[in-house]
């Protein structure tokens, strides 16, 4: 009997957790060493967040993926890691979702470079996609790496490596078309030159060409502002591990279409090193006011000891919330996210 009151009460705290959980009072430290539930060190480098608003009922599970624990020497990970949490705050460590030794088929043999995964969700196939950087050690591949799973905890097959359009493909991202849910984009450094995008194929697996060419950046994050009516791109300069200012730009069409230009329109950080960081993600939190907040996500690499990458998470802020020209990011030591909600 006490066994079963113990797992009674377990599942009522459990139940009582999903339901009161409130990003409102989380507050975010940058540049801590942030931990799961069970204290261990998180690790999702260079990574993206999920939003899952359909499996609980007014309420949002985030799952943040990123690849684990970068080895020192090339830097690369075993694999790619999975996280959920209902508060953006207390994090459930799902398991590695893909590894390094599950690639083949390739031109070259690993272990290989794995960087950047994002994770979309298709509705034609009710598959989730797995999208990263795959690479050799030296870069000689060049390449994407795809993978399917019929859950998002995994774990991913390997579906494809590959060049995407037939380009040398760098840093990327994966980016949901805020318009139409079974349309989204691929975001790439193109042979280091540009930022190509295309559109993905109806299974996600694939692209379908370059309709626009972006700025020459990497760590590419785009998000879609309703109120300005504006999608913007936001990315670093190409220095390796070093940081550099950041690059804000905003498209010349409202959703991204066949040939939009991108208008640089300055380093919202205001610091030359952009605080030490280089962007990853920027998703979208709705206060329950419904006004928007997007938050970027970005990597401390702390070169030459990546494997002691920390993370700095930052309001992306307006002085003028009519006018796109005002975009900022401060930095904070902390922040609470239900403070940004007027």
């Amino acid at each position: 009997m006490r066994s079963v009151a113990l797992l009674v009460l377990l599942l009522v705290v459990y139940t009582a957790y999903v339901t009161c959980a409130n990003p409102e009072d989380t507050v975010i430290y940058p540049r801590t060493v942030w931990r799961d539930e069970n204290r261990q060190v998180i690790h999702a480098h260079g990574g993206g967040m999920y939003l899952d608003k359909k499996s609980h009922p007014n309420q949002t599970k985030y799952y943040w993926v990123g690849t684990s624990i970068k080895i020192p020497g090339a830097f690369l990970s075993e694999g790619i890691n999975l996280y959920s949490s209902f508060d953006l705050q207390n994090w459930k460590y799902e398991g590695m979702i893909f590894k390094n030794i599950s690639i083949h088929g390739m031109s070259q043999p690993g272990p290989y470079r794995i960087e950047r995964p994002k994770i979309l969700f298709n509705e034609r196939t009710n598959k989730f996609v797995l999208w990263f950087h795959l690479d050799t050690a030296s870069f000689s591949l060049t390449s994407v790496g795809v993978a399917t799973s019929s859950v998002i905890t995994g774990p991913y097959q390997f579906h494809a490596g590959f060049k995407p359009d037939g380009q040398a493909s760098y840093d990327m991202t994966v980016y949901q078309d805020p318009h139409d849910p079974h349309s989204a984009f691929l975001v790439r450094s193109v042979n280091n030159a540009y930022a190509g995008i295309s559109k993905l194929s109806p299974d996600y697996l694939n692209t379908t060409g370059i309709i626009s060419a972006g700025p020459r950046i990497e760590g590419q994050s785009l998000w879609y502002n309703p109120h300005l009516a504006k999608t913007f791109l936001l990315g670093s300069h190409l220095t390796g591990w070093s940081p550099n200012p950041a690059s804000l730009n905003v498209g010349s069409t409202q959703y991204i279409e066949n040939h939009t230009a991108w208008k640089f329109i300055g380093n919202p950080t205001n610091n030359p090193t952009s605080f030490n960081t280089q962007s990853a993600f920027v998703f979208e939190y709705v206060h329950p006011n419904g006004k928007r907040l997007f938050i970027l996500m970005a990597d401390d690499w702390m070169y030459p000891n990546v494997q002691n990458a920390d993370y700095v998470w930052l309001p992306i802020l307006q002085r003028d919330e009519n006018d796109y020209n005002s975009i900022y990011i401060p930095y904070l030591s902390s922040w609470r996210i239900g403070a940004y909600n007027s």
